[in-house]
């Protein structure tokens, strides 16, 4: 079973209570989407605007969608939230006001043209700079992947093949921290290898990629999905049991980042750092 079988299953099973944010020049693709995962069983869905939609799904009104979206998360009156099309420094200025986050860090769901899906961290530009930040999102990856059913297997980059190292020091290095890096996961009992530059074989066979740093990771992002034809399926938030699914007001459904939601519905809803 692939990891798209295992989500829309355990959707179907938990059919979590999800709201999702919609901006009023783009809402129309979340009402789709609301109604389409509605319909398929996926989730009891929401949809939070700053104007009434034309929809039979929830509709909550109000003047502020992102803070009334994670206030609802606070409260536990949803089990999730997924961004949808609201702009993301609303979503981080409500998650700073209700849970006293300042910083977001997520594991993207991506999908290939040719339909292989694999998760990805670091993705935030700011995120995966030191060897230790990186076994942390490793770790919390891990854990992750787990909660939906499915082993990691890690494939990690780095910048070049090992016979490169002496081209620069540069290179040398991020090879070495590759290798610390798989060897700490190891240690931790995580299926981890390093597959130095060839992110086309990783992902081939590993089903969590992570890139050098954050920068790598989002022009890997940016080049997959905006370029290359292929899919961002949502980035839930890592590290936390906070269910919320970061998506990018680019994509053109939301009824699988929904699905997503659902799929991690627990019991808890506290922020651990």
């Amino acid at each position: 079973m692939n990891i798209s079988h295992y989500i829309i299953q355990k959707a179907k099973l938990n059919k979590a209570k999800i709201a999702i944010g919609a901006d009023i020049d783009c809402a129309q693709k979340v009402i789709t989407s609301a109604e389409c995962a509605q319909a398929k069983g996926y989730a009891e869905v929401t949809i939070i605007s700053k104007t009434r939609l034309a929809t039979k799904v929830a509709n909550i009104v109000v003047p502020n969608p992102a803070m009334q979206l994670i206030s609802l998360l606070k409260q536990e009156k949803i089990d999730g939230v997924v961004r949808g099309t609201l702009g993301i420094e609303e979503i981080l200025q409500a998650f700073y006001k209700q849970f006293h986050i300042k910083k977001l860090f997520r594991i993207a769901l991506l999908k290939t043209p040719s339909g292989k899906m694999f998760f990805m961290t670091p993705v935030g530009i700011d995120d995966g700079w030191t060897l230790k930040d990186k076994v942390k999102l490793a770790i919390n990856g891990a854990k992750f992947i787990k909660k939906l059913g499915i082993k990691p297997t890690i494939g990690i980059l780095s910048g070049g093949r090992l016979e490169d190292k002496w081209r620069s020091k540069r290179i040398a290095r991020s090879l070495a921290t590759a290798e610390k890096l798989a060897t700490a996961l190891t240690k931790h009992n995580i299926s981890a290898e390093h597959m130095q530059i060839l992110f086309e074989e990783a992902v081939k066979t590993k089903n969590f990629i992570i890139p050098p740093d954050g920068i790598n990771g989002n022009l890997m992002f940016r080049s997959l999905c905006l370029v290359g034809k292929g899919t961002g399926l949502g980035a839930p938030l890592i590290g936390s049991n906070i269910i919320y699914v970061d998506t990018s007001r680019a994509n053109a459904t939301y009824d699988f980042a929904i699905a997503l939601a659902s799929a991690l519905k627990t019991s808890a809803s506290v922020y651990h750092n």
